[in-house]
């Protein structure tokens, strides 16, 4: 609150100032958005609570958060570059007061290179593909060529699973993209086999009792 500053000599002479000293409240975290991203920041972190100061400062994990915007109430800044893992947020106003959230940000490891089960399947798509890596996040995208496959369902950040789409005969990268952006491609990772054909049989006509070794070309 706002107090006034009374001064009184020692003969009892007094003067005040009314409302001359302001005792700031503390900062508090109400909300923040996103609570995570990739690991190259660069995205907007808003941070909603009271008590914030112009020329409060953000850090995460003791990195500062770049040209902070401050009102009373929300502060936004750009998010600083780290390595993987989860970071308390400080706010701390220009009075020295501050505010932790204590693993309050979160920043996503690249998705890893995958193993496909199975690795190959038929050209009209449709096939159940199951892929085992590490780094999935919910939400997350995958593609064979150019095109997306379906049913996507990330069961935890080291398995998923989708359905792969119909394309032409031949060997395909296959790309995973999380939310936050980060990808993963497997070159030549899916393979298309091409429909079988008969162009000719040898010989064509034999003894009913069968046994006879016939070449199929």
């Amino acid at each position: 609150g706002t107090y006034d500053v009374v001064v009184t000599n020692f003969d009892t002479q007094s003067a005040t100032l009314t409302g001359a000293y302001a005792y700031n409240p503390q900062p508090t975290f109400t909300s923040r958005s996103p609570t995570s991203g990739p690991l190259a920041g660069g995205g907007t972190l808003t941070i909603s609570g009271t008590g914030f100061m112009t020329g409060a400062t953000v850090a995460i994990g003791g990195t500062t958060c770049g040209s902070p915007i401050v009102s009373s109430t929300q502060i936004t800044c750009i998010i600083p570059t780290k390595p993987s893992g989860s970071y308390n947020i400080v706010v701390t106003n220009i009075d020295t007061q501050s505010v932790s959230l204590t693993n309050g940000y979160n920043f996503n490891p690249f998705p890893t290179l995958p193993v496909l089960s199975p690795t190959s399947g038929k050209l009209v798509g449709g096939t159940n593909l199951t892929i085992t890596g590490s780094g999935f996040i919910s939400g997350a995208t995958v593609t064979i060529g150019s095109q997306p496959c379906t049913s996507v369902i990330v069961t935890s950040s080291t398995s998923m699973s989708c359905v792969t789409p119909t394309m032409s005969a031949g060997s395909y990268d296959l790309t995973i993209t999380n939310p936050d952006l980060q990808s993963v491609t497997l070159g030549n990772g899916y393979k298309y086999n091409a429909f079988p054909t008969v162009a000719s049989v040898s010989p064509t006509n034999g003894r009913l009792s069968g046994t006879n070794s016939l070449t199929i070309t």
